[in-house]
């Protein structure tokens, strides 16, 4: 049979235990202590079941007079399954018994001694029924004791509808995802003279082939790099600049592999534009017409690494 010990106030240390029954432990009867001390061993209250006792003790206990009077029936209480709380006391094991207390502080220092971690204390009852944020709490009309539940139909037949349940809030609207902007419109390239008015230009060039290079020359009859240029553009109806390096300031920059016939080639002396000083014209084919120096005659070249434009430039409307 497995016996049921309740600690008695000799098991409490009034020092440690903050409740009002261990605070004023030190008020009780002379009689009680005197009976406490002289006794050899504690005898625990067993409560067994199918046990029923009268107990009626009297006599006189270290001079004083005590008495133990119409002890009530004893019940059997169930073995709980682990320690902790039950809803009622509280569940340790001791030397192998099972033992409970009411007293929070007694289970705690019994525990701790055990090795076995402490639950926490039970729930408290709320100042008020309604929902707390966790559960929503009531007082049961039957015997008034605190009870909760989390569903909200059974707190109302308890309660009556009289507390309104909690509205809960919205949640915020998602907005809108912004629309993706439209990608700008490509720019449309530079007007280019068309290809007959290129070939405008291309045919005067090569009719001057042979003729000398004379510096500052506008022709007829000799004509320097830029003069060249100039004036067979003319002939297309493009009028450009004087200078090479103003030249390649009207045209468009591209890359040597976007070259096509009627393009600029430029040659700088520092690969900057600032440092152009020769311009021709791009005959494709990797051949260009140009009036190359003092002493040399208009001719048509041949493009090599050896010297290779720097810059290039496409002669637009």
């Amino acid at each position: 049979m497995t016996a049921f010990i309740e600690l008695g106030d000799a098991d409490i240390d009034a020092a440690r235990c903050p409740c009002t029954p261990c605070a004023s432990a030190a008020q009780v009867s002379a009689a009680r202590q005197a009976f406490q001390q002289q006794a050899q061993q504690r005898r625990p209250l067993v409560r067994a079941a199918a046990t029923t006792a009268l107990v009626a003790v009297g006599g006189t206990v270290g001079g004083t007079g005590m008495s133990l009077a119409a002890a009530s029936t004893a019940s059997a209480l169930a073995a709980p399954n682990q320690p902790g709380w039950d809803g009622h006391r509280y569940w340790f094991r001791s030397n192998g018994e099972w033992r409970w207390t009411s007293h929070y502080s007694v289970y705690l220092q019994h525990q701790s001694s055990g090795g076995t971690t402490a639950p926490p204390a039970p729930t408290r009852a709320p100042l008020h029924q309604g929902w707390d944020g966790q559960r929503y709490w009531f007082q049961r009309p039957s015997d008034h004791a605190w009870r909760w539940t989390t569903h909200y139909d059974i707190y109302l037949q308890y309660t009556k509808g009289s507390t309104p349940a909690p509205t809960p809030t919205p949640p915020k609207p998602t907005p809108p995802p912004k629309p993706t902007p439209a990608p700008p419109k490509p720019t449309p390239p530079p007007d280019t003279p068309s290809s007959a008015s290129l070939e405008a230009a291309i045919s005067f060039a090569s009719a001057q082939l042979g003729k000398p290079y004379v510096w500052g020359g506008n022709g007829p009859n000799g004509y320097d790099c830029s003069g060249l240029v100039q004036q067979s553009f003319l002939r297309a109806g493009v009028k450009l600049p004087r200078v090479a390096v103003d030249q390649f300031a009207a045209t468009a920059p591209i890359a040597s592999a976007d070259l096509r016939r009627g393009d600029l080639l430029f040659w700088s002396s520092s690969s900057r534009a600032s440092g152009i000083h020769h311009v021709a014209i791009y005959l494709g084919g990797n051949r260009y017409i140009e009036a190359p120096r003092p002493g040399v005659n208009v001719r048509i070249s041949v493009l090599s690494t050896g010297y290779w434009p720097t810059q290039f430039g496409r002669v637009v409307d």
